[in-house]
């Protein structure tokens, strides 16, 4: 059995004229055949075909595997005895009454192997992925303990536990350099004089005497040096 379909040909009274163009048949053609899965009357019909003597051989040895194990009947050896039937002009049942007492088969598709190179891409960009939804999700709560920087003053937390650590050094440095005073003035007799019996009141009012001179003059750098500190964080 062949398609055809219809072309409309202008002729010289400037008519068009329907012309029938008979297409060709799908084993011609050479596309992925389709099959229908076997019924009773698709199995007559088979039977039916293998009686005739004047069948040609090659339908014969397609036909009789599918009748004996009972398998899908491509489209194309179907298609072929039809069209033998009607160049004998025998009788024969049409495709549409086979096709209503049966269902199509549809090939299976070749599922081609997957590429290597394409699966490591694959797994490269799903480990990125999923690295960056991680990062989103502890973004901020790092070992860095960064937060948003101020956009008017630019201070962040690490910033300011570096200025205070810095505060911190000065002001224990400043506590050690008036405690050394202290106790330089406090042993300022002993170096005037090697037999001094100084009393106690004496040496204390030395020791106070010149950690007061240390004190206020170290407390003007530290305040100076704490200010600079302050505008470069």
């Amino acid at each position: 059995m062949q398609l055809a379909i219809v072309c409309y040909v202008e002729n010289n009274s400037k008519h068009q004229v329907p012309v029938m163009r008979p297409l060709k048949t799908m084993s011609e053609a050479g596309h992925v055949m389709v099959g229908l899965c076997m019924s009773e009357r698709l199995k007559v019909f088979l039977e039916s075909c293998l009686k005739l003597e004047k069948l040609p051989h090659n339908l014969k040895q397609a036909i009789e595997p599918l009748v004996k194990n009972e398998s899908d009947v491509p489209f194309h050896v179907l298609n072929e005895c039809q069209r033998w039937f009607k160049r004998n002009e025998l009788p024969y049942d049409p495709l549409w009454k086979l096709f209503i007492s049966t269902s199509v088969a549809l090939p299976t598709p070749k599922i081609p192997s997957r590429s290597t190179d394409l699966d490591q891409r694959v797994r490269v960009l799903q480990e990125k992925f999923a690295n960056r939804e991680y990062n989103k999700m502890i973004e901020g709560i790092g070992p860095k303990l960064s937060v948003p920087v101020d956009t008017v003053d630019g201070v962040t937390i690490c910033s300011e536990f570096k200025c205070m650590n810095k505060q911190l050094i000065m002001v224990a440095n400043f506590l050690i350099i008036v405690t050394s005073g202290f106790a330089f003035g406090y042993f300022i007799p002993d170096m005037l004089s090697s037999d001094s019996h100084a009393s106690v009141v004496t040496r204390l009012v030395c020791a106070l005497a010149v950690s007061s001179v240390v004190f206020f003059a170290d407390l003007y750098f530290l305040m100076k040096n704490v200010d600079s500190v302050a505008k470069t964080h």
